[in-house]
């Protein structure tokens, strides 16, 4: 049994419009936003590389797990999953794609952009069970898309996970857990600077206890 902090965060790309409130700005507000809430486990989306990279380099405790949607690569956002390394061991890993053809980069029905989910099996050190982590990222414009990419989500989670189900609720940015997890707390993350916010979404935190 251990207790994990997990938390999803939507960093915003690194968009070159946001006049007043750009990523060099927000960068290091959210890098001590992740470091004081000192999260086990963070799905990130939204990131591109040289975002992610900034974040990877001063909490170099984080592994770092996932490619770009645009190539399979580097290019365009990430779905990202980043996880200590003092607490766990990355067994395997992949993403696919939230399309009708999953295992390469391309739009999936009425969506405006590639989409994907990055997924993770990690060992806890402690005692060597193992959890799994998936983050997606849903299209904003189609709603088949969305519906569509639950299903493979899903679909996925059953056949990776071995049949782990799972929970749902109703906010826009969220943390979906099975029955095997207890859920200690959970709560949206407000934190600011000089009265400007670090993204256009605020990151979702979890305490969970597993083997429940």
């Amino acid at each position: 049994m251990n207790q994990l902090r997990i938390a999803t965060y939507n960093l915003r790309y690194a968009n070159d419009k946001d006049t007043g409130n750009l990523w060099v700005d927000r960068s290091p507000v959210v890098i001590n936003l992740i470091r004081f809430h000192d999260f086990d486990i963070l799905g990130t989306q939204e990131g591109v590389k040289a975002q992610l990279d900034d974040i990877s380099t001063p909490l170099h405790y984080y592994q770092r797990f996932g490619v770009a949607r645009d190539d399979g690569k580097e290019a365009g956002e990430h779905s990202a999953i980043f996880f200590k390394t003092e607490k766990f061991k990355l067994i395997k890993g992949g993403n696919f794609w939230l399309s009708e053809k999953p295992q390469s980069p391309g739009l999936g029905w009425d969506a405006k952009h590639n989409r994907l989910c990055t997924w993770v099996e990690l060992e806890i050190k402690d005692n060597q069970e193992k959890i799994f982590v998936f983050n997606a990222h849903f299209d904003y414009h189609g709603v088949k898309a969305r519906e569509e990419s639950s299903r493979l989500v899903l679909e996925n989670i059953t056949e990776i996970a071995a049949g782990r189900d799972s929970e749902e609720n109703k906010l826009i940015d969220h943390i979906f857990v099975t029955r095997h997890f207890k859920v200690n707390k959970y709560g949206i993350l407000t934190d600011t600077y000089f009265s400007k916010v670090p993204s256009d979404h605020f990151p979702v935190v979890v305490d969970l206890i597993t083997g429940q």
